[in-house]
């Protein structure tokens, strides 16, 4: 046994200075995502939301998307979060505790994708005064796919000791709940699986400053080819 814990505390100790040392490479990314569909699943945004003065410093224009969608009587919060401005992500409890909202419970849900794939959410009852509502969040790998909150910070950190720049995100959801149906089933579950696919194609399409100006360049070249092939065939 003093030797496991010997070899823990090693382990422990060169991954801490693997992190610090790699915290400072990669060439940084240049990422300004395509701003989300205005409408999904029924949902239309109806508000972008503006972060405070102390949120908006650390995260920048370019590392946050949120939004108010609304379905009927219904109101969404949209909250996306990108990792190429962070050093790691953390489960959203802290936040959702400072905004005076109390998790009553927690537990996960497998939503299904506009593609089929099952991808499984966590899902807190929430309770602020006399409201109730539910979240929903996940997140988002560097190569775009969804994972957990260890598999996102391992892959950012990852992509800083191959010599990039972190990549992820993080989606939460927040919407109301009706007690009548399963949690797989509530009005918000449609909006968080297709923003889900929205935000993890901009993540994997995000890269450093080089591979992004080719990027750009290459997606020109397509169109004007597109456009070209359109006019001949008219």
């Amino acid at each position: 046994m003093p030797y496991f814990i010997a070899f823990a505390l090693l382990m422990s100790a060169g991954l801490i200075n693997m992190w610090s040392r790699a915290e400072e490479q990669g060439r940084a990314i240049v990422f300004k995502p395509e701003p989300l569909p205005a409408k999904m699943a029924g949902w239309v945004s109806v508000r972008r939301v503006a972060a405070n003065k102390d949120v908006h410093r650390m995260l920048q224009e370019d590392a946050m998307q949120w939004h108010t969608y609304r379905q009927g009587d219904s109101w969404a919060d949209l909250l996306v979060l990108y990792g190429h401005r962070k050093r790691t992500f953390h489960l959203p409890d802290s936040c959702l505790a400072g905004a005076g909202i109390t998790i009553k419970s927690r537990q996960m849900v497998v939503l299904t994708m506009p593609n089929g794939a099952l991808v499984p959410f966590h899902a807190l009852m929430l309770q602020k005064d006399d409201c109730s509502a539910i979240a929903l969040y996940t997140f988002i790998g560097p190569d775009g796919s969804p994972t957990d909150l260890l598999g996102l910070n391992l892959g950012m950190l990852a992509c800083r000791i191959r010599g990039n720049g972190p990549k992820g995100a993080a989606i939460r959801v927040i919407g109301p709940i009706d007690p009548s149906k399963p949690i797989a089933s509530q009005p918000i579950c449609e909006l968080a699986a297709i923003a889900l696919k929205e935000v993890g194609k901009r993540v994997a399409t995000a890269g450093p400053a080089s591979h992004s100006k080719e990027h750009a360049r290459r997606m020109e070249t397509t169109s004007r080819l597109e456009r070209s092939h359109t006019w001949h065939k008219s």
